[in-house]
């Protein structure tokens, strides 16, 4: 299968869920795919959570592939930012220390994160340890 058939098919896969479905069809596909990442579902587990999950322990998950494929070209068609961004982060006290020896230094992580201009929006800010990210 050559790119262009994996996208069609990814889109398609993409489309026929109904939370992904009803994002891009209010913001269109791009934004949607976007929007469906940030989305919280209090009846089951964020596609957030999901779909860091599948990538963190490389499983096999045909729908999660093709929304990881998806929604990096989705990201790579936003505009840039340069500004402060705000991100809350439940940390264990042993990701704390792993984080803490690594200051200065650049980290990466097998999964999407996402984080807002508006400091208002972290979540659970009292339970969070907040984080300012510098893009």
């Amino acid at each position: 299968m050559d790119s262009a058939e994996v996208n069609a098919k990814d889109r398609e896969r993409l489309e026929n869920n109904p939370s992904i479905a009803k994002v891009v069809k209010e913001k269109g596909y791009s934004e949607g795919l976007i929007n469906a990442y940030t989305q919280r579902d209090v009846k089951s587990e964020s596609l957030s959570f999901k779909l860091n999950y599948y990538m963190v322990k490389n499983s096999q998950n045909e729908f999660l592939e093709s929304y990881e494929r998806q929604l990096s070209i989705a990201l790579k068609r936003m505009p840039k930012y340069e500004g402060i961004v705000y991100r809350g982060v439940n940390l264990s006290a042993e990701s704390v220390s792993r984080y803490e020896s690594k200051i200065g230094k650049q980290i990466s992580e097998p999964m999407f994160i996402s984080a807002s201009k508006e400091e208002s929006n972290v979540l659970h800010p009292k339970k969070y340890i907040e984080k300012i990210i510098k893009q």
